[in-house]
């Protein structure tokens, strides 16, 4: 019998429970956005984010004014991977967050998204104080208008916030 113990033919727990695993509603997951866990905010915005739906864009757009960086930038990610263009104001607005985190994200988000309403306020992150900020808005500037050296990117999910102090506003 495959995937169960030779010797009792029973298969094991961690086997079993992983194929049992019930994805959460998005009530559930929505539930999770309200959560006094940082880290489990940010876990449900990254959730609702591939999920997708009119409802997700919503309550991911109100997450983008959490109190946590981490909670705000994982929800701007998740809104680019949506690519909803409602998403584009409030993003837009989140570009002059207090986090460099929260606004390379932002940017990348946007760049995703890839609606014309974003350049000029991309043009002006281009000179933030913050390099990995100037980054992210140049490489979203060169999504936004199609350089074919960048048509393969995707949101860039190297922007490091392990780092990121949860406490950081």
């Amino acid at each position: 019998m495959e995937g169960s113990c030779a010797s009792t033919g029973k298969t094991p727990a961690y086997l079993a429970s992983s194929s049992k695993q019930k994805t959460p509603s998005i009530d559930e997951t929505m539930k999770r956005l309200q959560s006094g866990d940082g880290e489990e905010r940010a876990a449900a915005a990254k959730a609702l984010g591939e999920r997708g739906g009119d409802a997700a864009v919503d309550a991911l757009i109100a997450t983008l004014k959490d109190e946590n960086p981490k909670v705000r930038g994982t929800a701007a990610k998740a809104l680019g991977i949506i690519k909803d263009e409602r998403a584009v104001p409030p993003l837009i607005a989140l570009l002059n967050d207090g986090s460099k985190y929260v606004r390379a994200l932002g940017a990348q988000a946007l760049g995703v998204i890839g609606d014309g309403r974003a350049n000029g306020p991309l043009k002006i992150l281009e000179n933030d104080k913050e390099e990995l900020v100037r980054k992210e808005a140049g490489i979203a500037l060169k999504k936004l208008w199609g350089d074919p050296s960048d048509l393969d990117m995707d949101l860039n999910m190297d922007v490091n916030m392990e780092g990121l102090n949860l406490g950081e506003r």
